[in-house]
């Protein structure tokens, strides 16, 4: 196991020429990023799964069984029926015989409203957990780049490579923005099922690759700067979702003109223009380029083609919202085909392929 860290950590690889790991070595009271604390990522990772089941059990399905998360097909006073029988119990079967018997409502469609609340209370609850951490993670990164020097001038993220001094701030944060990616990776095959599973996963994995090597070689400041840039857009994402899955449309879409602007702001001018402008230009011009910076700007460089896909879904979902109200998240395959499909999702936390 030595003999192969020995290897993967080698210092042509990750250093410029004239630096090594040994740069990095905490002396003289001075505490630098060094790969082995990437062995707690991990840890942090586990914690926030086993954090989530609480807290999606004992206060966000109770929270989204109070607003009443059940999608309007037209018929508030039925769907309000069957919702309030629903709301009684997490036992789907149980729901549609006892919407059934006490409503007089058709079976079929007692069913189709009990599985319509069920998704709607899964993606709630997937999605406050979200918003809570893209809230928490975004604020923790701000208060952290407020005292920086590298925030206005970017330059100070790579002057004086690699002896950057480590904050403990800094290191919680890098390590609970692994552990989110990590945790999402965790439950990505039992979350909803979303039309953008695919570029998901990649951004997933990409993501983990940047926080963890940049870490590791010390360039923390830098990856401060693009966690955060990228936690603001998340998080007005999540809080639009959370407006429309608990019905409140006209919120939604004010939220959502916000996001795409921030969005379009944050991901195609300032991440490309300043954040990939600093770490290639700029470390170009103060340091030689060695095999990881190479690697890591081109893996950068995959998430800004992300950064135009998922623009362009965006826009689409932005010019349908000048023909009336938005109604439902475009990324979901749950939305329409939970009428008819044989398996849905449950509410213990597992979902089935509604394929």
């Amino acid at each position: 196991m030595e003999a192969f860290s020995n290897w993967f950590w080698n210092d042509w690889f990750w250093f410029p020429e004239g630096n090594t790991f040994n740069d990095t070595r905490c002396n003289d009271g001075v505490i630098y990023a060094r790969p082995i604390d990437l062995y707690a990522l991990p840890l942090f990772g586990i914690g926030l799964r086993l954090l989530r089941y609480p807290y999606e059990r004992y206060i966000a399905v109770p929270l989204a069984k109070w607003l009443h998360n059940v999608p309007a097909d037209g018929k508030h006073e039925t769907n309000g029926q069957v919702c309030q029988v629903h709301n009684g119990t997490n036992d789907l079967p149980k729901a549609r015989a006892n919407g059934h018997h006490a409503t007089g409502i058709p079976r079929r469609r007692t069913e189709k409203i009990a599985r319509k609340t069920e998704v709607a209370i899964l993606k709630f609850t997937e999605t406050s957990w979200k918003c809570l951490l893209h809230t928490f993670l975004f604020t923790f990164g701000i208060c952290i780049l407020s005292q920086s020097s590298w925030l206005l001038d970017n330059k100070q993220s790579v002057i004086g490579y690699p002896k950057h001094e480590l904050w403990l701030s800094l290191y919680f944060l890098y390590m609970l923005e692994g552990a989110y990616y990590i945790s999402l990776l965790m439950t990505i095959a039992t979350d909803v099922k979303r039309k953008d599973w695919t570029m998901e996963l990649i951004h997933h994995v990409a993501a983990i690759c940047l926080i963890s090597f940049s870490y590791a070689t010390n360039q923390t400041r830098i990856g401060s700067l693009l966690m955060t840039l990228h936690r603001v857009a998340d998080m007005l994402l999540q809080i639009t979702k959370l407006l429309l899955y608990a019905n409140h449309k006209t919120m939604a879409n004010c939220m959502f003109v916000f996001f795409v602007l921030v969005f379009l702001f944050t991901r195609l001018y300032v991440y490309p223009f300043h954040v990939l402008y600093t770490a290639i230009v700029t470390w170009s011009a103060y340091i030689a380029p060695c095999p990881w910076w190479i690697l890591g700007n081109g893996i950068a460089l995959g998430l800004q083609v992300l950064h135009v896909l998922w623009a362009i879904i965006i826009l689409k979902m932005a010019f349908k919202l000048r023909k009336g109200p938005l109604n439902r998240d475009d990324r979901s395959d749950t939305e329409d085909e939970v009428e008819d499909s044989p398996s849905k999702p449950h509410m213990n936390g597992k979902t089935k392929k509604t394929d």
